[in-house]
């Protein structure tokens, strides 16, 4: 059963940890002449601009493919990455720039459940000297550790406390090691704890007990919990709430449930999809994004996601380098001669990676090249490149590209009865909004 969520004076739910605005760039080192001349080498925007709120014994769930941003979220929670800009406040007080010794303190009320628990155990320390050690460094005096160890090992299930207490970390199975990071993480007695894939290096028949686990103590001992994964089914089983990230942003939140039953994104659609069906014999989902996640150094344009979405259209973000993804992907699937024929036209695919509106596709066979291109689009009518392509001219040096101005879609409610999800896709920006909420109403069709 779930605990029930503080609230406000007025009613509404007060968040225990509120994120507004957090964005965390890692700087790229460039070269070494381009550091002495102090060039600037641009920066990884691991997370840009992501808002969310934390209530009381809720578990919000973080899910996207690898280079989301979803760990880096979790690590900035507890002082582990370095905030560029905007907030995190834990029960009203701003963390986000606290020093290390002001932050310290905090560290007992927001823990962490790290993905592997081979490497966050010390391999020399027992079992309750690893419990013990963590109570240690925040001042729990001698006398009381003893107590706290055994209440905190029989509550993750490592009982009798006598037959754990003294094993080594070798000595434990994979699941039984991830509950003894658990009490090291519940000893302390945690408000907030983030569980950074806690299942994905356990076997299939321990991931529900740990789950369960983590749900007893969220029902128990009213622990906030994000959840960070990218396995889909655990999200749904553990979490009231789900946050889908993509290169940094949310593009969708919503409860568990209407997540998985009308995911509006066409990213949370593709993961949705691409979920095995152990029912249909065959090979992988049929629908799957193109492509691969983009380099968080030079994300697209518009919608992060666009190079890949089969619903994307004029307003999304298109520039020259999706051309090379466009006629990449194409020369997969025709045969050797078109291949060999239509490459030599496009001699440096690598010159397309500018982002600019307008962009100068350097050829001497300009005439050829702009037919290849007409060729492709009458071939492919549904291929959404096309329709953010505004001209194709031939000019001196090669064929000029002129693109529609890309407009960036900000998470914004569904205006829907019974919603309470928000999405950031044009699909639903560009409904007018008859409300007045300044939401935005689902696309009929």
């Amino acid at each position: 059963m779930k605990p029930d969520l503080s609230k406000s004076e007025t009613g509404h739910e007060t968040p225990i940890l509120s994120l507004t605005d957090l964005s965390v760039h890692f700087a790229l080192r460039g070269s070494a002449l381009g550091r002495l001349i102090g060039r600037s080498s641009g920066s990884v925007k691991a997370l840009d601009g992501v808002s969310l709120d934390v209530k009381p014994g809720e578990v919000v769930g973080l899910v996207g493919e690898s280079g989301s941003g979803k760990s880096t979220l979790g690590r900035a929670v507890l002082g582990l990455a370095p905030v560029t800009a905007g907030s995190i406040k834990y029960r009203g007080r701003e963390i986000s720039r606290l020093a290390e010794k002001a932050m310290r303190p905090l560290r007992a009320k927001l823990q962490m459940i790290f993905q592997d628990p081979h490497a966050a155990l010390n391999p020399s320390m027992t079992i309750e000297q690893a419990v013990s050690d963590a109570l240690r460094i925040h001042g729990v005096p001698a006398g009381e550790r003893r107590a706290q160890v055994a209440s905190a090992l029989e509550r993750v299930g490592l009982a009798p406390v006598e037959r754990f207490a003294p094993k080594y970390p070798s000595e434990l199975s994979g699941g039984q090691k991830q509950r003894a990071v658990i009490a090291r993480a519940i000893a302390l007695g945690p408000e907030v704890l983030v569980a950074d894939e806690p299942i994905s290096m356990l076997d299939m028949s321990v991931r529900a007990k740990i789950l369960s686990l983590m749900n007893d103590l969220r029902a128990d001992l009213g622990i906030s919990f994000i959840y960070i994964t990218h396995d889909l089914a655990s999200a749904r089983f553990f979490c009231d709430r789900v946050a889908i990230m993509y290169l940094g942003k949310i593009v969708e939140i919503g409860t568990a449930q209407e997540i998985f039953a009308n995911p509006r994104h066409p990213y949370t659609q593709a993961l949705l999809k691409a979920i095995p069906d152990v029912s249909v014999v065959g090979g992988p989902p049929a629908e799957l994004p193109r492509g691969e996640i983009p380099d968080a150094a030079r994300p697209p344009q518009g919608c992060p996601f666009h190079p890949r979405c089969p619903r994307a259209f004029a307003a999304c973000g298109w520039e020259a380098r999706d051309l090379k993804v466009v006629l990449e992907e194409r020369w997969t699937t025709v045969d050797l001669e078109v291949y060999q024929r239509e490459s030599e036209l496009f001699p440096d695919l690598g010159a397309l990676q500018t982002v600019d509106r307008v962009a100068l596709l350097r050829t001497p066979r300009s005439a050829e090249v702009i037919a290849v291109l007409e060729s492709i689009r009458r071939e492919n009518p549904a291929e959404p490149f096309f329709t953010g392509l505004i001209e194709m001219n031939q000019v001196p040096g090669g064929v000029q590209l002129e693109f529609v101005d890309s407009v960036r879609p900000v998470l914004l409610p569904i205006v829907e009865a019974g919603s309470s999800t928000s999405v950031a896709c044009h699909l639903y920006s560009d409904v007018v909004d008859l409300t007045g909420t300044g939401g935005v109403t689902a696309p009929v069709g």
